[in-house]
C-alpha cells in the first residue's frame, strides 16, 4: 500500500528542498567570493610591492634627479594598475550579478610589457631573477581589447613565476 502525502506536507517537502537549493546556492556564491578576495589579494599586492620598491629607490637616491624622476614615473604606472584593481573590488556589484564586461579599446602591446615589467621587477630583483623578452616577431603592437585585464592576467602569471 502507498503512502498517501497530504497537501500540507507536500507543500512542507518542497519548500524544504527549496531551502536545500538556497543554501547551495549562498555556499556557491561565498566560495566565489573567498576565491576572487584571495586572487584580489595576490593582484593587489604585486603592483604595491612595486610602489613600496620605487619609493624607497627614490628615497635612497633623492639627490639624483633623473632616477628620482624615473621611480615617479614607475610609481605612477603602479599606482595606476593598482587603483584600477581597486575600482574593481570596490564595484563588485557588476561581477555579483554578471555585468562585467570586458572593454574595448586601443592599446600599445608593448606599453603593457614595459608597465608589467615596473609591475613586478621589485619581486625580481629580491629574488635575483632577470626578465628578457623577445618582442621582434611582434607583427601587430596596437591591439585592442582589454588593457587591465590582459596587464592583470600578466602580471599574475609572471609574478607567480618570480615566486
Amino acid at each position: 500500500m502507498s503512502q498517501l502525502v497530504s497537501p500540507r506536507e507536500k507543500e512542507l517537502l518542497q519548500k524544504i528542498e527549496q531551502l536545500q537549493e538556497e543554501l547551495e546556492e549562498a555556499r556557491s556564491a561565498n566560495v566565489a567570493k573567498e576565491v576572487f578576495l584571495s586572487n584580489m589579494s595576490h593582484d593587489i599586492r604585486t603592483p604595491m610591492n612595486a610602489i613600496i620598491g620605487m619609493t624607497a629607490l627614490a628615497k635612497k637616491h633623492i639627490d639624483e634627479k633623473p632616477r628620482v624622476m624615473d621611480s615617479l614615473e614607475k610609481i605612477e604606472i603602479a599606482s595606476g594598475h593598482l587603483l584600477a584593481l581597486i575600482n574593481d573590488v570596490l564595484d563588485m556589484s557588476r561581477i555579483n550579478s554578471g555585468r562585467m564586461k570586458l572593454k574595448e579599446e586601443s592599446f600599445s602591446l608593448s606599453d603593457i610589457l614595459h608597465e608589467i615589467l615596473i609591475i613586478v621587477r621589485p619581486q625580481m630583483e629580491q629574488k635575483k631573477h632577470t626578465w628578457r623578452l623577445n618582442t621582434e616577431d611582434i607583427q601587430t603592437e596596437q591591439l585592442i581589447g582589454d588593457a587591465l585585464r590582459l596587464r592583470q592576467v600578466f602580471v599574475n602569471i609572471i609574478s607567480n613565476a618570480v615566486k
